[in-house]
């Protein structure tokens, strides 16, 4: 029978007060695990939003240094985020390319960056993801929903910048595209740079003195190896850099320098020497006290004279006749390779261009550079050639550019051990730097790239072991395309002098890093 229940009855009733108090800690729970949960998918979305923004921006940015349009530049940063976070798998967290991808002129003094005048002043791009309402897709929540909070709107940009390298700014030292290889009982010394865009593999027992650097893209692999450790390569620790430098094509450079030292050009009757070549021929500088060198005449006429009409025809006077004039200083002498092995000591101040059969093979597409009868240096001159080169025993070249732009498989520039180049005491004096490059390898003895020597190849350069035990280079640098083999017992030490950039060609050495402006919101805004 149903009975009258009063309010008070009502009121004393506990019956079904545990659901109620499971409902209660449930809400309490589920606002607890799911600020857990909720906010740890928040961070890892977060986390994926900014990974996916650095990669980005670096791919953008790499289309810039390999000459793209802006445009390109944003179309490889998009295809990078639609690699690394797809549509299918993350939606939609990019909003448009114009706004979300930015390209800028990076200020390095400031760490700032600005709207760009030129493509050609974009060094730095902005790539800004989201999961949001702007792109509708924020990160939805599990649990939390249960207490109202739908969603989480995350946002994150990275920035990439490419700044100039200054760490080793005269850039005396071994650059190569390859690896470089050093062996046991090496010494690297102060301000003597060591970088390869490959791996620098070091054996037991090199050491690397107090401001010696030593850099490539990563050094995971020497740290795994125990190699970059001071107890197996002493000094290794501070020397070690993990860098990605942007190095130009070596070959190209060589080239470059081959055209510009064999240009010609004539206002009024006179030569008028290119940048390149004036700073060749006018190389030493204030330091050298002695009085800069001067081309003699008297070489020129016992030298020329016997190859004079074969060099320069028969209609133009040389030395002793009437009209004679002094050949001008950087004067390109075409000749052929027997024409020039003619010439005992070739004469200061001129350019030689010295042709062998393109199509030809063995010897007759050998130049060697042979000692004179004097037993003197040949010096000053430049020597431009499509013939491979050898420097024979006891040949001596100081204050020289030799370029060889023979391409074959084998090496086209070699040396012996008891031939030198540049200055054979390796006292850094200036006045015997020398320059000798070659498209294809290099192979030369350690005594031969004693001092003051810049070597540039577009291949591969190997520096064999002394023959006589240890081996000290002073002012010795190594641009190469390919790799670098420094053998055993050799000692490298900076002369201390930056190289001729205008010589040489050399752009500034660029590096990529990430970066956070600071001003890199407001910059977005601006886009925005």
């Amino acid at each position: 029978m149903f009975k009258h229940r009063t309010l008070t009855d009502f009121i004393k009733d506990e019956s079904a007060v545990g659901t109620v108090m499971a409902l209660f800690w449930f809400i309490i729970c589920a606002g607890i695990v799911g600020l857990s949960v909720d906010t740890s998918n928040a961070w890892r979305q977060k986390e994926r939003l900014q990974l996916t923004a650095d990669v980005a921006s670096h791919a953008g940015l790499l289309v810039i240094l390999a000459g793209g349009s802006a445009d390109d530049a944003r179309l490889a940063a998009r295809n990078s985020v639609l690699s690394n976070m797809p549509n299918a798998g993350f939606g939609r967290v990019i909003n448009e390319d114009i706004k979300d991808i930015i390209l800028s002129d990076f200020d390095r003094a400031n760490v700032t960056v600005s709207d760009p005048a030129t493509v050609e002043d974009i060094d730095a791009v902005t790539v800004q993801l989201h999961r949001d309402d702007a792109v509708e897709n924020p990160v939805g929540t599990y649990l939390l929903q249960f207490v109202g909070f739908t969603s989480w709107e995350v946002k994150r940009s990275g920035t990439t910048v490419v700044v100039d390298y200054e760490k080793c700014p005269k850039n005396e030292g071994v650059w190569a595209h390859g690896k470089i290889s050093s062996n046991d009982d090496n010494y690297f010394g102060a301000e003597f740079c060591v970088h390869s865009q490959d791996e620098v593999q070091l054996p037991q027992d090199t050491t690397w003195e107090s401001g010696s650097f030593m850099g490539m893209p990563s050094l995971k692999k020497c740290i795994d190896d125990g190699k970059c450790d001071d107890t197996a390569n002493p000094g290794i620790e501070d020397a070690m850099n993990e860098i990605n430098l942007q190095l130009p094509s070596f070959d190209e450079l060589i080239m470059d320098t081959y055209s510009d030292m064999l240009e010609q050009t004539y206002e009024d009757g006179e030569l008028v020497l290119n940048e390149r070549q004036q700073a060749f021929w006018d190389r030493t500088p204030e330091e050298v006290k002695e009085t800069p060198w001067k081309p003699d005449p008297t070489e020129w006429s016992e030298q020329l004279t016997p190859v004079w009409d074969d060099l320069f025809g028969t209609t133009v006077p040389g030395p002793g006749e009437p009209g004679y004039v002094e050949p001008a200083v950087g004067t390109v002498v075409p000749m052929t390779a027997a024409q020039f092995r003619a010439i005992d000591r070739p004469p200061a101040g001129l350019t030689y261009d010295v042709t062998c059969n393109p199509n030809g093979s063995g010897v007759n597409t050998i130049l060697q550079m042979l000692p004179t009868s004097s037993g003197l240096p040949v010096r000053d001159i430049a020597l431009l050639t499509n013939c491979s080169i050898s420097f024979e025993d006891n040949s001596d070249w100081r204050g020289v550019m030799i370029i060889s732009t023979r391409v074959q498989a084998n090496p086209t520039l070699s040396a012996s051990a008891d031939a030198s180049v540049a200055d054979p005491n390796g006292t850094c004096g200036l006045a015997d730097w020398s320059y000798v490059f070659a498209r294809s390898n290099m192979q030369v003895a350690a005594e031969f790239a004693a001092s003051n020597t810049v070597f540039m190849s577009g291949g591969d350069v190997q520096i064999a072991s002394g023959t006589s035990g240890e081996v000290t280079h002073n002012g010795m640098t190594v641009f190469a395309d390919g790799s670098v083999n420094l053998t055993t017992d050799h000692n490298f030490n900076a002369c201390g002098y930056a190289l001729n950039d205008i010589i040489l060609g050399l752009p500034d050495f660029t590096y990529i890093k990430q970066v956070v402006p600071t001003n890199e919101q407001q910059r977005i805004a601006e886009v925005n």
